[in-house]
């Protein structure tokens, strides 16, 4: 039987659903229609299949994402390729590469630190904590390098402008990357080393309390 709670989180996550799906359909028809760039339609096809890509995990491998971490993919693949590409954000906005680079690498440190002290925690080892958030803030500029190749390999073989053509957008990208990793890891290496408490690592605790079960 359905409980009243659990009837609920149902209908909230029906709802998030049915945004997300809008957003993206919006985006999609947008940029057939009303722009009638085929590249930006690509742009657009393909954020749909990288969003969707946590929905498929969930239903068809039970690997589950925290929604803030989804609605964060669904925010930034919006505002990258819907906004920045095809209704030229990055070139009326200076910062806009910037905040997009600086906040990937946030939520990739936060999914760096969890998934390490999740598989910590499984098999019962203690680490320090200086080498966890090591690790995860490798891990968020590594990510960071890697998507820096794929705006090349765009660029290169659809005829984009992704990286400007110029070796400073690059480095100001990885310099955003490296900054917003730092941020997230070291704030997560106070709460844990010195339990100096903030929002960084409640945040990752409450993960790891719910998803490592």
């Amino acid at each position: 039987m359905i409980t009243d709670k659990k009837k609920s989180v149902l209908v909230r996550d029906v709802v998030y659903m049915i945004l997300i799906w809008f957003i993206l359909l919006f985006e999609l028809f947008y940029s057939l229609f009303v722009v009638g760039n085929y590249q930006h339609v690509f742009t657009s096809a393909l954020s749909i299949v990288i969003v969707s890509t946590p929905f498929v995990l969930k239903n068809k491998y039970d690997i589950k994402l925290p929604k803030l971490l989804s609605i964060f993919i669904v925010l930034f693949i919006f505002s990258s390729l819907f906004l920045g590409e095809n209704c030229n954000f990055y070139e009326h906005f200076w910062w806009w590469d910037i905040v997009l680079h600086s906040g990937s690498a946030v939520v990739f440190g936060l999914i760096g630190l969890a998934i390490l002290q999740m598989i910590f925690k499984a098999q019962n080892i203690k680490a320090a904590h200086g080498i966890i958030s090591l690790f995860a803030f490798t891990f968020s500029v590594s990510i960071g390098a890697l998507w820096e190749v794929v705006e090349f390999l765009i660029d290169l073989s659809l005829g984009y402008n992704m990286q400007t053509g110029s070796l400073y957008d690059t480095m100001t990208d990885l310099i955003a990357d490296a900054l917003g990793a730092f941020i997230v890891t070291f704030l997560a290496f106070l709460h844990w080393k010195y339990r100096q408490k903030n929002f960084i690592g409640r945040y990752i605790d409450s993960i790891i309390n719910k998803y490592s079960d």
